[in-house]
This record gives structure tokens, C-alpha cells and sequence, in this order.
């Protein structure tokens, strides 16, 4: 796992991106609140940034993934977080972006206190969902510290030892389709 500083410059910048486009455009529940767009920005220009990637050109539709790496189209995940990620976390998926124009997805978790971005790992989109839990809308989910949480939309989850993790920005720019990074 890799931990990023995320600076207050960058989510000054994120803020601004979202005063102009609206990112949550399924037109629906599922859009995202502010606070969870913001999260999502933030784990996506802190991440474009460490591999000295472009910033993107938001519009108000998305097309699906965040950054192409050797032919391979990532969607950038990130959830947000009060602690620092721990091994037996879970990322997940909406299950209305199971059809996204993705290869895979980069899964991170942003530490809203600590203004830190683990970026956790990787995974391709067949393989996460052979090993992802499809949990439906209206279930009732217990967190390990005894809270529980009523599942707002169909979602995936997947356990974070069940993706590929990434310990250097090298290792991530060689990301490669299926087959070709093993």
C-alpha cells in the first residue's frame, strides 16, 4: 500500500471542480453526495498526480473509467474514511457501474482526518467480480467495530486482501490488462 499526503492546495482544486460540474449524474440515488463526490476527486487527482498523469476534463458525463494505463482503463475507487486503512477493510462498487467502460478499478481509502490517501490496490473487473459479495439494497451490514448501516444501493463488496497490492508508483504505471501483469 502506498500513503499519499493529500495537500489542502488539492482539495481547494477538487472543491472548485465541483462548484462548476456536477460528478454525480446518474440522476438518481446513487449520485453521491458532495461529501462523497469531494471524497472521490480527491482520491482521483491525488493519485493522477503521484503518477504525473494529466488532470482530467470534467464534464457532466462520465465515460466510465479514470485513467487509461497500457491500454488498460482504470476506474479510480476511493471511500472515505475517519481512520487510517486497515488489511480487513472492504472497497466497493455500485452495482449500476458494473457495465462501465472500465478494465478494472485502483482502490482507495482517503483518511478525512489525516488528509491521507492509501492507495490500496488493484484488480480487473472479471476477477473482482468472481471474488466481490453483491449485497442488495435495504441490507442491513455490521462493521467490525459493532455499528451497523443500511445498504443504500445494490453494491459489491470486495475484501482488500483480495486485491493486488501496490507498493510503488512504478508498480502501478505497469499496470497491464489481464495476463500481462502477472
Amino acid at each position: 500500500m502506498i500513503t499519499l499526503d493529500v495537500k489542502d492546495s488539492t482539495i481547494k482544486y477538487c472543491h472548485k471542480i465541483l462548484e462548476k460540474v456536477n460528478l454525480g449524474t446518474r440522476g438518481n440515488h446513487t449520485d453521491g453526495t458532495p461529501q462523497q463526490q469531494l471524497t472521490g476527486l480527491v482520491g482521483e487527482i491525488s493519485l493522477l498526480k503521484y503518477l504525473e498523469k494529466p488532470m482530467p476534463v470534467f464534464k457532466e458525463s462520465y465515460v466510465g473509467y479514470d485513467v487509461v494505463l497500457n491500454d488498460s482503463k482504470l476506474d479510480i475507487k476511493t471511500m472515505g474514511r475517519t481512520v487510517p486503512m486497515q488489511s480487513h477493510f472492504v472497497h466497493n462498487l455500485l452495482a449500476l457501474q458494473k457495465n462501465n467502460k472500465s478494465d478494472g478499478y485502483i482502490f482507495c481509502s482517503f483518511n478525512m482526518r489525516d488528509s491521507q490517501l492509501d492507495v490500496c490496490g488493484y484488480i480487473f473487473k472479471d476477477d473482482f467480480f468472481k471474488k466481490s459479495t453483491l449485497f442488495k439494497k435495504g441490507q442491513m451490514r455490521t462493521r467490525d467495530n459493532g455499528t451497523k448501516f443500511k445498504i443504500f444501493s445494490d453494491l459489491y463488496e470486495i475484501k482488500n486482501e483480495d486485491i493486488k497490492e501496490v507498493s510503488s508508483r512504478k508498480q502501478i504505471l505497469g499496470i497491464k490488462k489481464r495476463g500481462l501483469d502477472r
